[in-house]
């Protein structure tokens, strides 16, 4: 599912031969027009455990970066302004107040550059502690990333830890050849990431823990504007979730990657067998895997004494 955000356009320059992003009048008195930004979000889906970004209201709680290149250039226009929700609004802002940015002038010179139109590139968060997530230089055709230690568990974290209890969602937007004719130019937030949820079948069973092996948590990925693409690397480890995790609604984020070979997962389940004590029990199976790039994937246990069967056909959806 795409996060889609509307910049809505303008112009400008001076006729000294330079653009300034942030005037509000060019050299000849010519009025400029401020560039504005609208975001939402179409559907909504439930998520509570790692932060993830799934609904406008989530959108709004976080501050976006904006980026805008000279169309098939290096050359930043707008470099890592701030786009900020105010009330009912998207606005760019500086330290605490509004500020504005406005379009070059096609033809003019910024930078040695001769202006056509722009391409744009959006993050969320602006702040990237607690993603795992490095950007990569931008080339010029397109984004990339370096996703490091993304977590495989989820207890408390220590100070300066990042586990999936205090991880937060990434997401990125990338449109190119824009002009000020192009307005309300969109910019449409993707989910580099897979989402996993557990359920468990039946209220007398409570899954204290699901362990996932052999899950990579480290990698690069790019994206084009359109086509998401994972190199997944490092060694495998098992993915560990405690503490209730089969609730329905609580999504863990993983990067998408395809396994050679079925994968195996363990839950420790506690249920009465005989009296009122619940006895725990835990219980292995295998279940071919395949997560993509903006996917939530829930996974329904179906448990008894011994056995244990994982269902994840009619749950897996565009995020």
């Amino acid at each position: 599912m795409l996060l889609a955000a509307g910049l809505l356009a303008a112009c400008t320059a001076d006729d000294g031969g330079s653009d300034v992003p942030d005037g509000g009048r060019g050299a000849n008195g010519t009025q400029q027009t401020e560039i504005t930004l609208h975001a939402d979000v179409h559907r909504m889906v439930e998520g509570t455990r790692a932060t993830t970004i799934d609904n406008a209201t989530g959108l709004q709680a976080q501050d976006i970066r904006i980026d805008a290149y000279f169309h098939g250039t290096e050359t930043a226009y707008l470099d890592g302004v701030k786009l900020h929700y105010d009330t009912d609004a998207w606005k760019f802002w500086a330290a605490s107040a509004e500020t504005h940015y406005y379009w070059p002038i096609e033809g003019s010179v910024y930078s040695g550059s001769t202006v056509s139109s722009l391409d744009f590139v959006g993050y969320c968060p602006f702040d990237l502690s607690n993603t795992c997530i490095a950007l990569d230089t931008y080339n010029g055709t397109g984004l990339s990333l370096t996703c490091t230690g993304l977590p495989v568990v989820n207890t408390t974290p220590g100070e300066g830890q990042t586990t999936q209890a205090n991880l937060k969602e990434f997401l990125w937007a990338y449109t190119t050849n824009k002009t000020k004719d192009d307005n309300p130019v969109t910019m449409s937030f993707a989910h580099p990431f897979a989402r996993i949820k557990f359920h468990v079948s039946g209220s007398d069973v409570t899954v204290n823990s699901v362990t996932i092996s052999d899950v990579k948590n480290n990698g690069t990925c790019t994206f084009d504007g359109s086509a998401i693409t994972w190199t997944p690397s490092g060694d495998p480890a098992n993915l560990v979730i405690t503490g209730t995790p089969a609730t329905g609604d609580t999504p863990y984020i993983v990067i998408p990657q395809t396994f050679a070979s079925d994968l195996t997962f363990t839950v420790n389940a506690s249920w009465n067998d005989w009296g009122d004590t619940p006895v725990e029990h835990t219980l292995s199976t295998t279940v071919s895997v395949s997560w993509q790039a903006g996917y939530s994937y829930t996974y329904t246990f179906n448990i008894s004494p011994d056995d244990l069967t994982v269902n994840v056909t009619n749950f897996t959806e565009q995020w």
